[in-house]
């Protein structure tokens, strides 16, 4: 599965939860292998990345580091978008 955006979270979460093995692996890297890809060929050309070990995991933190980070980035964002003086008077 691709890490595009947000949406293989609620997936990843579903196959943790139900003990299914899976594998993430960053967008980027997998356009940097050679090989043609397209929307219809996209699963059978990862299935043939992962069958010849051409894929690398990326890092995936367990839930409670999930959280402290996305935590984190709402923290960063509000002081980004209100400065950090409205924070501290809140």
């Amino acid at each position: 599965m691709e890490s595009t955006s947000v949406y293989w979270k609620p997936i990843v979460n579903l196959l943790k939860f139900e003990e299914i093995g899976f594998l993430v692996v960053i967008a980027q890297h997998m356009k940097a292998l050679p090989g043609r890809k397209t929307n219809v060929k996209d699963s059978e050309w990862l299935g043939q990345l992962l069958r010849y070990g051409l894929l690398k995991a990326t890092y995936f933190p367990n839930r409670n580091q999930r959280g402290l980070r996305e935590l984190v980035r709402y923290r960063r964002r509000a002081l980004l978008k209100n400065g950090p003086d409205r924070i501290i008077e809140s």
